[in-house]
């Protein structure tokens, strides 16, 4: 299986949006990615914390 990971760029504006409250749903839309592939990056996560792109992309 071959996939392309997220840019600086589309986490930079997952955070943004899921700081909007915008939906997995509605972020995978805008960004023109997956579905699943917008859950999973939210859940690196963790519940508990607020999605920092910058921080995922670094690892």
């Amino acid at each position: 299986m071959s996939y392309l990971l997220l840019s600086i760029i589309e986490r930079s504006k997952l955070e943004i949006l899921h700081q909007q409250g915008k939906s997995s749903r509605a972020i995978a839309k805008e960004l023109g990615r997956h579905l699943a592939t917008i859950r999973r990056e939210l859940e690196r996560a963790g519940i508990s914390k607020p999605y920092q792109g910058e921080q995922a992309h670094r690892g």
